[in-house]
Formats: structure tokens, C-alpha cells, sequence
């Protein structure tokens, strides 16, 4: 992950921004023959039905809900009370899928993954990271004034 962006960046200053198309190739099928090699092929005898409620609930309702809540927050020009909406949409539609988990036979996650330890905290380093991510490009946006001093840009000029 922390490679990604040096490699991109030395390419496009190296070659051009071409390159970083092309350097997808040897790493997917690097990573696929790795996956063929490495990771054990377990089938089970009946893989059950799609669980069309959860994905529903999980996927269409609670993260749409959110995203575009979030979104709004971002520059949208969104009304607040519409935000306050989607927002609360989002929350019970996760709540309502966490109930259908409990009594699903086969639901999308099932609840039992989060007493794994190491799913847990896989879960939370991703968000934490991913929000440490995300606030790097918050910080640099080049269409919001900065205040910055007179006798800065000066002897930058």
C-alpha cells in the first residue's frame, strides 16, 4: 500500500503517466499466479443461496445511505435536514442487517466473524488507516483560500 504512490510518482517522472497502466499487469498476474500457489482451494458441498435481503440492507440501502451522506457533508449543497436523513437511513439500515444476520442461515457477514479477534482488528486498521488516507487530500484542496502571510508568498515569488 505505501508503495503504490512512490512507484507511480518515480514512473511518471521516469517514463510517463502511461506506465502506471502498464505496471498493473505484472503485478495482477504476479498476485494471481500467487493465489493459485499459496492459498488452498477449499470447496463445500453446498455453498447455499445469495442472501438478496442482506445485500440489500447492507450494500444498496446502508452504504449508499451513508456515502452520499457523507458526500453531502463535502460539498453537495445539500440541505442538513436531508443529510440528517440519509445519515440516520444508513445507521438503521446497518442495524436491521445485523438482525437479519442473527437469524440468516447464510448472511453476507456473519456475526460470528467479529469474535475472531484478528477480523476485528483487521476491520479497524483498515477504517483508521483508510481515514488517515483520506484526511492527507482534506488538507491539500487547492480551491479553498489559505491564510497565508504576505511576506510568505513574497519570498516564494
Amino acid at each position: 500500500m505505501l508503495i503504490g504512490p512512490t512507484l507511480a510518482g518515480w514512473l511518471v517522472e521516469v517514463a510517463s503517466w502511461h506506465w502506471i497502466f502498464l505496471i498493473s499487469l505484472p503485478v495482477g498476474l504476479e498476485g494471481l499466479f500467487a493465489v493459485q500457489r499459496f492459498i488452498p482451494n477449499f470447496r463445500t458441498a453446498d455453498a447455499g443461496r445469495f442472501d438478496t435481503g442482506g445485500y440489500a440492507l447492507l450494500v444498496v440501502v446502508a452504504m449508499v445511505a451513508t456515502s452520499l451522506a457523507l458526500d453531502g457533508l463535502s460539498g453537495l449543497d445539500w440541505a442538513h435536514a436531508l443529510l440528517v436523513l440519509l445519515m440516520m437511513l444508513g445507521l438503521a439500515a446497518l442495524a436491521a442487517n445485523w438482525l437479519h444476520a442473527l437469524r440468516s442461515p447464510a448472511p453476507i457477514f456473519a456475526p460470528v466473524l467479529f469474535a475472531v479477534q484478528s477480523f476485528r482488528v483487521g476491520l479497524l486498521g483498515k477504517l483508521f488507516a483508510r481515514m488517515g488516507s483520506a484526511a492527507i487530500f482534506w488538507q491539500l484542496r487547492p480551491d479553498e483560500p489559505r491564510d497565508v502571510p504576505a511576506a510568505a508568498v513574497a519570498d516564494v515569488a
